[in-house]
């Protein structure tokens, strides 16, 4: 039996950005995640779509992923959060990418410095749900 995809439960929260949230609320919401990790990839879908519909750009989705995200608890993103060496950080996120069930995985690398020694990062994605990707899903899954 195939398992339904899922979806980043930080990310999926966010796009639904949903008013009225007490401190107790989103604690729980994130006990809850560092239990169970991750929600429905329709789920999230949907919180795409209608952010989509709402014109969101790029820089709404990332602030409301990084406002969820500083206040998630979830094994996975507190052990990746601190690590400082890019190469482990990048190491360890597309390892547990690669172990999740997720609707669309995500895969970051580095390429090579080619001008001043900076590095340039490149997120590819694979998409594994029957879904279509909204904008604002594409845009914040690298981010996470």
């Amino acid at each position: 039996m195939k398992k339904e995809p899922l979806a980043y439960h930080a990310v999926a929260h966010a796009l639904e950005a949903k008013s009225g949230w007490t401190p107790q609320r989103r604690f729980a919401s994130s006990v809850a995640h560092a239990i169970n990790g991750h929600l429905p990839y329709a789920r999230h879908h949907a919180a795409g779509r209608e952010r989509a519909r709402q014109g969101i750009g790029e820089e709404g989705v990332c602030r409301l992923v990084r406002d969820f995200l500083d206040t998630d608890i979830n094994p996975a993103v507190s052990f990746i959060s601190p690590l400082i060496r890019p190469a482990s950080a990048l190491s360890a996120f597309n390892a547990y990418n690669a172990a999740a069930q997720l609707g669309v995985r995500t895969n970051v690398d580095a390429h090579d410095p080619t001008l001043g020694g900076i590095a340039r990062l490149r997120a590819t994605r694979s998409q594994a749900s029957p879904l279509d990707d909204p904008e604002p899903c594409r845009i914040e899954s690298p981010r996470v």
